[in-house]
């Protein structure tokens, strides 16, 4: 199995909290399609000898193209790639994006998963992030979506903001579930990250700080009323009702080869992790001259290791034992001395061969993955 992720890297406004690459101007955006359709001609054969099951497109957001936008990037990927197998693909978008006949072409075009960033239904959530919606587009944008009958949708929603109490999280929760087409949903920790203007404007006073016993108590409060309505907590992020999981992130957790294409995209082929540059310009002008614009970093046998436990602890299933038998035997050792500390002190659990986070431990995730992580 591999998946394809391709990242759009426009937006109509920037979110206060935001640290992903985009741009706020489209001036670059025909440019921007030429040059894309120009690295999947160049890295399309990347990926000739996997099954490509999934693709997602990221942002940015992917939702201010036009259909007609989307389908001449899937009918480029179609012409390169072997696409038969493809079960998922996703679109990312903005609930003020939504229309009943621009959705409709988006499902024509092939689109059949939509992530909806709706992020909170109340209106001093979203000044407070800075988001381009209201509240009642939110809930327009979920009737819109539900009447054309996508059959998999997810919503994003984050908590901890010092503008959301307990009771506007449960109601986020409540109106979400309303909708029985909504079969997953991620919820974040609104997080301060350098470089954006929610950290600038904390620091001047203009907003009020986040606090993390509130994002603490936030982060069970969410996941109690979720388990409540059914959906499962398969990833610390991540929510699915009936069985459903993102097939795409989870490919990624599972280690499994994705093409990323598009400034800033990664990839991971052939147990190398690729990453393009993150500047729109640069990534046009490379193109023109059919250079490919990324940059290898070289994955030493630590790195894996760290990463693996990084990113299986924080799923369902855990840390399997006999992975790390099989794959990182110079570390087995430590692993095991390590592994049983956690497992003394309640941090971990054991089932059968796989390791897993207390449900105490589970806000800590990155943090008790840190004890078991090994220097290079």
């Amino acid at each position: 199995m591999a998946g394809i992720y391709i990242h759009i890297p426009f937006c109509k406004q920037a979110c206060s909290y935001c640290d992903f690459h985009f741009s706020t101007s489209l001036k670059l955006k025909d440019d921007f399609l030429k040059a894309l359709d120009r690295e999947i001609d160049l890295r399309g054969s990347l990926l000739n000898e996997q099954v490509i099951e999934t693709i997602y497109f990221g942002g940015g957001t992917p939702s201010i193209l036009s259909s007609a936008e989307i389908e001449g990037i899937l009918a480029a990927l179609d012409k390169r790639m072997l696409l038969e197998k493809v079960t998922e693909i996703t679109l990312e978008a903005n609930p003020d994006d939504v229309s009943y006949d621009k959705f409709r072409a988006f499902q024509k075009a092939g689109i059949n998963r939509l992530s909806l960033g709706i992020q909170s239904f109340h209106e001093e959530d979203l000044r407070y992030m800075h988001r381009a919606h209201t509240s009642q587009e939110g809930i327009q944008a979920l009737e819109v979506i539900d009447a054309l009958g996508y059959k998999t949708i997810s919503v994003d929603l984050i908590y901890g903001s010092p503008t959301t109490t307990d009771e506007m999280l449960v109601n986020n929760v409540e109106l979400v579930a309303n909708f029985s087409n909504v079969n997953h949903l991620s919820a974040y920790a609104l997080t301060v990250e350098d470089r954006t203007p929610l950290k600038a404007l904390i620091k001047r006073g203009m907003k009020k700080e986040v606090n993390e016993e509130q994002q603490v108590r936030q982060f069970y409060l969410l996941k109690s009323e979720l388990e409540k309505r059914s959906f499962v907590h398969y990833e610390i992020s991540n929510y699915g009702k009936d069985g459903q999981v993102s097939r795409h992130n989870t490919s990624y957790w599972f280690h499994e080869p994705y093409l990323g294409l598009g400034p800033s995209a990664h990839s991971f082929l052939n147990h190398r992790r690729l990453q393009n540059i993150a500047n729109n310009k640069k990534y046009i002008d490379l193109l023109n001259k059919k250079e490919v614009p990324c940059f290898e970093e070289i994955l030493s046998p630590t790195n894996k290791y760290n990463e693996y436990v990084l990113i299986a602890l924080r799923t369902m299933w855990g840390i399997d034992v006999n992975h790390i038998h099989h794959n990182f035997p110079q570390f087995e050792s430590y692993f095991m001395n390590q592994m049983s500390k956690l497992l003394d002190d309640g941090q971990l659990f054991k089932v059968d061969n796989h390791v897993k986070l207390s449900k105490e431990s589970l806000i800590y995730a990155d943090q008790v993955a840190m004890s078991l992580f090994v220097d290079d």
